[in-house]
């Protein structure tokens, strides 16, 4: 690939560069959340109660399909 292809791609279409010349006014599920420090709380609760639900059902046919002792 010449110099001049690799100019003419990031003219007329997206590379990675070209991101991060554009500022970005939508708001990020992070920026919901709160700044740095604190949205890591809310980030790890989500996680885990999404963890949960997805293992949910096979943790609770594990329990009824176990022999009673």
């Amino acid at each position: 690939m010449r110099a001049a292809d690799s100019r003419e791609f990031t003219l007329y279409g997206p590379s990675h560069l070209t991101v991060l010349a554009v500022f970005v006014v939508v708001a990020a599920v992070l920026d919901v959340l709160g700044p740095w420090p604190v949205y890591l709380l809310p980030e790890i609760a989500l996680v885990l109660t999404v963890w949960a639900l997805m293992t949910w059902p096979w943790t609770r046919s594990r329990t009824r399909d176990a022999p009673a002792r």
